[in-house]
């Protein structure tokens, strides 16, 4: 029978404690506490370091669907602006009559066109050749979306077939928009308030999109050096960006182009992948890619008190002067700076990305008329009906840091969520009884 004055409690060192009778024992019992303090403290501590780290695993899984939704399939002509070839006598060579169009280009066209090094080590022919297409870009960087349009290709003049698994289709199915790049491009699939977009149940060659083109190389601009068009296959939701996301297929041949698809969800702050939902920015920018070209601009104000003409993101600000070597000089310094320095600019990925992991060939197609090398045919399927999706998850959550938190309690304190119950009624006693 244990005395009156024992203390019962079901953290077990506390009772030895309290109720062994020799000294020893109890001191024994006592440093034995604190090493368990000691260790459990500093295994919690080390696991809230980890924690706050917000570490992420990723999680493969595979969807078998009975049918996918057909991407968007957008495609621009290489050549940005038509020309018009007259004779300047019966039988004489023809001269081009160039309409003006406003391109401003990507910031690597204009890096490739004039640099600091480049004018300081260029030869004078090559010299020339840029200054000539530089003035072409400046003298019609005021025309607006309305006027390239008028002077760009049509795809009613592009397009001579349009099948979408088997079914006819025709121009009005492809909705035009402005590239200051390219000119006009035109999406199929694109989605649109009060049309859902393609959805697709088969396989296979054939049974997606079958477009033949003719894409007017006898009208190419002297400053158009390569024949093609971009494509871009991109999610029918998106804002399609050939520039960066898009590739060259090649007149004279029909490419195909076979998808797989795949999702990838990421997680935003305080995680490490510190994801964007883009959609929530659309006043500001439409993309990631925006966001970049924003933020470069206004390092180029900041530092140039310009901006760079070949970006479109303007922001009503002065365009600093291609032709002038100060300004171009400060350009090149800001991208420099960009390059070598910390980013410095905060645009993450987007919080959900679909990708088609395209795989693309080619055949050559026969040829009716020996001249002719405008025809360009394009034939875009999946490959298969497997969604491959990607998804990042925090490798802890709250509740796991609780039951961690516990089991070491348990482990080192024999603690339990009783004991603790039981150490604030005590506590509730002694401040009553005083």
């Amino acid at each position: 029978m244990g005395k009156e004055t024992d203390i019962n409690s079901s953290v077990y060192v506390a009772s030895r404690i309290s109720n062994s009778p020799i000294f020893l024992i109890r001191l024994f019992w006592f440093l034995i506490l604190i090493a368990c303090l000691i260790c459990s403290t500093y295994r919690i501590l080390e696991f809230y370091y980890l924690y706050q780290q917000y570490p992420i695993v990723l999680s493969l899984h595979v969807d078998h669907k009975y049918n996918l939704q057909f991407p968007a399939i957008t495609i621009c002509n290489l050549n940005r602006r038509k020309t018009v070839k007259i004779p300047v006598s019966p039988g004489g060579p023809p001269i081009e009559i160039n309409l003006p169009i406003g391109t401003p280009l990507l910031l690597s066209e204009r890096s490739s066109l004039i640099s600091c090094k480049k004018r300081e080590n260029s030869k004078s022919d090559h010299k020339r050749r840029n200054f000539k297409k530089l003035e072409f870009l400046k003298r019609h960087y005021g025309m607006d979306k309305t006027q390239i349009s008028k002077l760009g290709h049509n795809i009613s003049d592009m397009l001579e077939e349009c099948s979408m698994n088997g079914k006819s289709c025709s121009a009005l199915h492809l909705n035009q928009f402005v590239s200051f790049r390219f000119g006009n491009c035109f999406t199929f699939n694109k989605k649109i308030q009060g049309k859902e977009p393609e959805s697709i149940s088969e396989v296979g060659a054939g049974s997606g999109l079958i477009l033949k083109l003719n894409l007017e190389t006898d009208k190419y601009a002297s400053i158009t050096h390569t024949k093609g068009a971009v494509i871009t296959i991109h999610n029918p939701e998106e804002i399609p960006n050939p520039e960066e996301n898009g590739f060259i297929v090649s007149p004279g041949y029909e490419t195909s182009i076979s998808l797989r698809q795949s999702v990838v969800h990421r997680l935003p702050a305080p995680y490490k992948d510190r994801c964007l939902n883009y959609q929530t920015k659309a006043k500001e920018y439409a993309n990631k890619n925006e966001c970049i070209r924003s933020c470069i601009q206004n390092h180029n104000f900041a530092k140039c008190s310009c901006i760079d003409p070949t970006l479109v993101v303007r922001k009503n600000k002065k365009v600093c002067n291609l032709m002038n070597v100060t300004e171009i000089c400060c350009l090149d310094e800001v991208l420099k700076y960009l390059t070598y320095n910390e980013p410095v600019c905060d645009c993450p990925l987007p919080c959900n990305s679909v990708h088609y992991n395209e795989k693309v060939s080619r055949a050559l197609l026969p040829r009716t008329h020996p001249v002719k090398t405008s025809a360009m045919k394009l034939n875009v399927f999946f490959a298969s009906l497997e969604r491959y999706v990607y998804e990042y998850r925090p490798k802890y959550n709250f509740p796991e840091f609780l039951s961690y938190l516990g089991n070491m309690l348990g482990l080192w304190l024999g603690l339990s969520l009783v004991a603790v119950f039981e150490l604030f009624e005590k506590l509730l006693i002694c401040a009553i009884s005083m």
